[in-house]
């Protein structure tokens, strides 16, 4: 056991008499040989309360809070140990803060010393305490601040002695306070009571200055910044929100709903958070015409901004909250609690959570996938030439992004289960059976509306395990013999993993119908009809069918899927996507954020697995040439895509230069 005396030099003796049966000890008698120890190097260290080292008389602690602050390994704390010519109790009442501190949280022996002295191990949990929060700025005033809260809740006081005891407290500690606390303190204008009521106050604010600029927060952050729109009425703590808020998002701050929607209808599209407080009041304390809960449903209401994460910071309680929205509890920021604890109590958990929603989030902003299909696109009500409301598109390429969002491992287990069946079959386990019977036609078109959230889900499975079938054995563009009598072992409806092939049931409302190109808009893909040429003929009479297959716009997860067992697939990703994956990911998603910019269609792939080199020129060409009408706030937008793709695995040669130059092009501002 390594042990360490931090003394008097006249009581070296003394020290040794004391320290007989501890073999392996250092004795320093003054602050230059402190200074120059490794202090980590021990186990127990026993500082005299009275070293005479500097003018503080009690400067043992001070010393041990150095100790404390430069330890480095936490797991394995000190075993702190003081020793004073004056008791435990008398000690207490003659510290302030800090000294008070170790005063009543470590162990303390009296002079003379006649007893044996503990060697054991110093907790974990109270050292970490001690260290993380105890002995900080913030620790000391929001102990002091506590104190006082309690004080001020007593009935019956002595404003003027109790005034006195915080200002000594606080003045003992003058380098952490601010100027209006200083002030405060020496005011002859208001009544101690009037003081005591302020210096509450005071210290509150101070301590949220002190959390937003605590020098164990990360100031610096280099990762993706997201665009985010904050509402707080009272322009002062918005301000200091901001602050906090600025070090990883790019805020745009509003103290009015009514500004909060214009922001959002002219450029909803760019924003991917939404923070706002619930009540927003104007500078006389009426509502204004716009309210936070509006914002929340303006925002959850509208298809354009549907990506947008919702968060709410209040001052209500949590049960009138939850009573208003439907939120999680860990998503709400409280003033209470940042009035109280500032920006430190859980707010690094707080940001995290928030990022990890808005890239989940990202998906509603672009919705890839099949587009072009009545099937999968938004349901509208029309009206036709003769008046009657004609309601077109069923919503399933929604209902398919909220369930990502809102039901995650829902959305997680059916992709698990569609994926395990078609790896079966492709693993040609003949134990794997498809069903192909579908929903009828004049039940798709409100079939989210009519059915419970467990049926649509199993209807959306499977499509999608049809869907990944399709792409799992043919590529865009693909001929497929769809049917052929004479030769079933070729004919894709008369694969044995089929429920129903053609020789049982070949109807209508199966993948498998008497017209190929029927249920194709369910799935979202198209045909084109190769053989029998005469385009009216029955085809169920027909012994041989022959069809062009086109894909449209995969899902990502379809795309990963091709990736990730490409040497499974009947089907292949071509050579180039397949050897540049990131950068075509990459350059995807750089037009599709033009596209959106600029509101038309670059001639671009439908998907990032279908790049070739070809294609791949022509689309950097198309963002070179693009990117220098698009507005700054896009360029932004864009530049944080990119940055996503900076820590995945390592680019190649071809993949580095479009980074560099693109990099370029908005540092240099050649994109203005």
């Amino acid at each position: 056991m390594n042990a360490l005396f931090i003394w008097r030099e006249e009581s070296r003796k003394y020290i040794n008499k004391l320290s007989k049966k501890i073999d392996n000890k250092v004795i320093v008698c003054n602050n230059e040989s402190f200074q120059n120890l490794e202090i980590n190097d021990f186990e127990c260290i026993f500082i005299l309360v009275e070293l005479n080292w500097e003018n503080n008389p009690f400067y043992g602690y001070e010393v041990a809070s150095s100790i404390v602050m430069n330890w480095r390994n936490d797991e394995n704390p000190p075993n702190i140990q003081f020793f004073s010519f004056i008791s435990q109790l008398s000690l207490f009442n003659q510290t302030k803060d800090v000294d008070k501190f170790f005063v009543k949280s470590f162990k303390h022996h009296s002079l003379p010393f006649n007893e044996g002295i503990n060697l054991k191990t110093y907790s974990k949990s109270k050292w970490k305490y001690l260290k993380k929060y105890a002995l900080t700025k913030s620790g000391i005033l929001e102990t002091i601040n506590h104190d006082l809260k309690n004080d001020l809740n007593k009935s019956q006081l002595n404003f003027e002695d109790i005034f006195i005891s915080y200002k000594e407290r606080l003045l003992g500690i003058k380098s952490l306070l601010n100027p209006a606390i200083i002030n405060l303190l020496s005011s002859q204008k208001l009544s101690s009571n009037q003081k005591l009521n302020e210096l509450h106050l005071f210290l509150n604010k101070r301590l949220r200055e002190l959390n937003i600029l605590d020098e164990n927060k990360p100031i610096e952050y280099n990762g993706v910044k997201e665009k985010i729109l904050l509402v707080e009425d009272d322009k002062e703590f918005g301000k200091e929100i901001k602050a906090a808020l600025d070090i990883y998002f790019d805020v745009n701050y509003k103290s009015n709903g009514l500004d909060a929607i214009k922001a959002l209808e002219i450029g909803g599209d760019i924003y991917q958070g939404l923070i706002t407080d619930l009540e927003l009041l104007d500078e006389n304390q009426i509502d204004q015409p716009v309210q936070g809960i509006e914002l929340i449903e303006y925002v959850s209401n509208s298809k354009k901004h549907k990506h947008i994460v919702k968060r709410i910071v209040s001052g209500l309680p949590r049960k009138g909250i939850s009573e208003l929205v439907n939120m999680d509890i860990n998503d709400i920021l409280y003033k209470s609690v940042i009035a109280f604890y500032g920006f430190s109590e859980g707010f690094d958990i707080w940001v995290k959570k928030l990022k990890n929603d808005i890239k989940a989030f990202r998906s509603l902003k672009y919705m890839k996938g099949p587009e072009k299909k009545i099937f999968w696109q938004d349901t509208k009500k029309e009206v036709d030439k003769k008046g009657e409301v004609k309601i077109t598109g069923s919503g399933f390429k929604r209902f398919y992004y909220n369930l990502q969002i809102e039901e995650s491992q829902i959305f997680k287990e059916m992709w698990s289960r569609i994926e395990t069946k078609v790896l079966n079959i492709l693993n040609d386990e003949t134990s794997e059976i498809i069903e192909t019977k579908f929903i009828k036609i004049d039940d798709r078109h409100n079939f989210l509306e009519k059915n419970t959230k467990e049926n649509s889900v199993a209807l959306l499975e499977q499509i999608l395990t049809h869907r990944l079938l399709w792409i799992s054995f043919f590529n865009d563009k693909d001929q497929v013999v769809y049917k052929d009598n004479s030769d079933i072992n070729n004919s894709w409806s008369h694969k044995p993993f089929w429920k129903e092939n053609y020789n049982r049931y070949l109807k209508k409302n199966t993948t498998l119908s008497v017209k190929p190109d029927g249920d194709f808009g369910l799935l979202g893909f198209t045909t084109i009809q190769i053989l029998p040429k005469e385009k009216k003929l029955v085809l169920d009479e027909v012994p041989k069918v022959i069809i062009q297959f086109q894909t449209n716009q995969l899902f990502i997860e379809e795309e990963k899927f091709k990736l990730n067992y490409n040497s499974l697939l009947k089907s292949s990703v071509n050579d180039f996507a397949q050897k540049y994956i990131e950068l075509c990911e990459l350059t995807y998603w750089w037009i599709a954020n033009i596209n959106l910019a600029k509101e038309n269609k670059l001639n671009a792939p439908l998907n990032f697995t279908d790049y070739t080199e070809e294609k791949m020129k022509q689309s950097i060409n198309d963002i070179l040439f693009n990117a220098k009408s698009i507005k700054k706030e896009y360029k932004t937008v864009i530049k944080n895509e990119i940055i996503e793709y900076q820590d995945s695995k390592e680019f190649n040669n071809l993949s580095k230069n479009l980074q560099n130059l693109l990099n370029n092009i908005i540092s240099n501002n050649t994109l203005d």
